[in-house]
């Protein structure tokens, strides 16, 4: 199980995760670090858990779609729109081919 929190301090926020990840093979399970908490804005700050294909998706799509540091700093709540899409659109066809049936589309 993964755990992130995030805790609101008076002057920021403070993000904290584990760092492994367990790896399913035949025979024993191979347990290994890796990284669940990225700032890739001077902003923004973004967690992953659970497969890590899936959050290596997602990271390349943040970075091809929103590749600079500053690219949120004044956008309000559009940062949250943006950030969903991008992952929504990365995933989706992952998601939809290889691992689940999305209702009403066969």
């Amino acid at each position: 199980m993964t755990l992130i929190m995030a805790l609101a301090c008076s002057d920021g926020l403070i993000m904290a995760s584990d760092s492994q990840v367990t790896i399913g093979t035949t025979g024993q399970h191979v347990r290994s670090q890796v990284q669940k908490l990225f700032l890739q804005w001077n902003n923004i700050a973004w967690g992953g858990s659970g497969m890590v294909g899936l959050i290596q998706e997602a990271r390349e799509a943040l970075i091809r779609d929103h590749s600079h540091s500053n690219a949120f700093e004044k956008s309000g709540r559009e940062p949250r729109k943006k950030i969903a899409k991008s992952i929504a659109d990365a995933l989706r066809p992952i998601l939809k081919d290889r691992l689940i049936s999305v209702p009403g589309e066969g």
